[in-house]
Parts: structure tokens; C-alpha cells; sequence
């Protein structure tokens, strides 16, 4: 609920209407009053046009934030992008690799099943060979 306030700033006091806490309101004028004392030389007074450069210099401030939140916001969605873009070459790398693994596992069935068959041979080789009567040696 709005409530009517006092605040100082720059040796005037003004009132308010406005629903901030006690201490928000405090730190909002301590603002207010550090940032007319950067634009007023020392020991003069304020006119009402040091107040309307005090609210113009905080908005500028704002429009730096703003620009700022707008750059941030700007980089997280080219690295969210990034991370996509890397999730995705992570997958076909995966899928790469899984059709690698299944050439290599295919490969190495095919070379045991080639090995088998020459092994085979031979063990018939040398039992033909046991079967066969060792030929004369010429002497």
C-alpha cells in the first residue's frame, strides 16, 4: 500500500507517495544525493536543473544496463547455440563411432572366420600328409 514518505535530497526535503520499504527508499536517495553531489561543484546549491541532470544521469546509467543485459543476453544465446551445435557434432561422433565398432567387430568375425578355414586346411594338409607313405629318399 502506498504511503506518503519524506525523503532529502540536496538539502530539500520532498515528499512521496510510494509503496517502498523504508530502507529501499533510503538507499534510493542516498543514490540520489551521492550522484548530485558528483554533478554539483562543491558548496553551491542546487537548482531544479541539477535534479532534472541527476535523473537524466541515471537514466543513461540505465540504458548502459540495459545495453549491457542486451550484450549478456545476446552471448548466452550464441553459446547456448555453441553448445548445440557441439551436442549435436557429439552425436554423430557417437553414431560414428558405433558404425566403426560394428565394422571393426565385423572385420575381426570375418578374419577368425578366414583363419579357422586356413587352419583347417592345413590340419588336413598334414593329416594327408601322415596318411601317405614318406617317399623314398634317392640315396
Amino acid at each position: 500500500m502506498a504511503a506518503r514518505q519524506s525523503i532529502s535530497i540536496g538539502g530539500s526535503t520532498h515528499w512521496v507517495h510510494t509503496s517502498l520499504p523504508d530502507e529501499d527508499l533510503a538507499r534510493l536517495s542516498a543514490k540520489a544525493e551521492a550522484r548530485l553531489r558528483e554533478l554539483l561543484p562543491k558548496g553551491k546549491l542546487p537548482k531544479p536543473e541539477t535534479f532534472m541532470l541527476v535523473a537524466l544521469s541515471f537514466v543513461h546509467d540505465a540504458e548502459l544496463a540495459a545495453a549491457a543485459t542486451t550484450k549478456a543476453e545476446a552471448r548466452a544465446a550464441e553459446a547456448e547455440q555453441r553448445a548445440a551445435e557441439a551436442e549435436h557434432k557429439a552425436t554423430e561422433l557417437e553414431d560414428t563411432l558405433d558404425e566403426e565398432l560394428e565394422k571393426r567387430r565385423a572385420l575381426e568375425a570375418e578374419t577368425r572366420d578366414v583363419l579357422r578355414r586356413v587352419l583347417s586346411r592345413i590340419d588336413l594338409a598334414l593329416e594327408d600328409d601322415e596318411d601317405d607313405p614318406a617317399p623314398a629318399s634317392p640315396t
